[in-house]
């Protein structure tokens, strides 16, 4: 129940902080590159209470008035937030600045998504052919036995 709570608090805690950081030096940037890192931790903090809003663990008491009542306190601050620097952005380097940043995030990691699925795929054909050679010499192995078999009771009765 304990790392239910600690990985919650955690990422709001990246969340504040990293809001934190973004709303000091948002004034001060002059490109979006300076605070990328920063809304990066952020959006990943983010996806942090949010995925541990919806994680269940068997070890803790999932239907506890205290669990579903930080889950959403944490969920609803940590939208808040994101809220917030999405005004900020756009007020600063112009409207529509954080839906084209949400959207290449999004972009980049259906695209790593992708990536990683292809590679498994391409690690199970090369397993499944693998497979079929050891199959195909084995086969290979068993018919070359058969025959010294053959041959050799062949010599051996005559």
């Amino acid at each position: 129940m304990l790392e239910i709570f600690s990985a919650t608090i955690a990422g709001i805690k990246i969340v504040q902080e990293t809001f934190d950081k973004i709303s000091s030096t948002l004034d001060k940037a002059q490109h979006i590159g300076e605070i990328a890192h920063h809304v990066d931790e952020f959006l990943n903090g983010y996806d942090q209470v949010q995925k541990d809003r919806f994680k269940r663990n068997s070890a803790s008491n999932v239907f506890s008035i205290n669990n579903v009542a930080q889950e959403v306190i944490d969920a609803k601050l940590a939208s808040e937030k994101r809220q917030e620097i999405a005004t900020m952005i756009d007020l600063r380097f112009g409207w529509g600045t954080w839906q084209n940043i949400l959207k290449i995030r999004a972009d980049r990691i259906k695209a790593e998504r992708e990536r990683i699925k292809k590679e498994r795929i391409l690690r199970i054909k090369r397993r499944n052919e693998i497979m079929k050679q050891i199959e195909q010499g084995s086969i290979i192995v068993v018919v070359i036995i058969v025959i010294l078999i053959i041959v050799y009771f062949g010599f051996i009765k005559k």
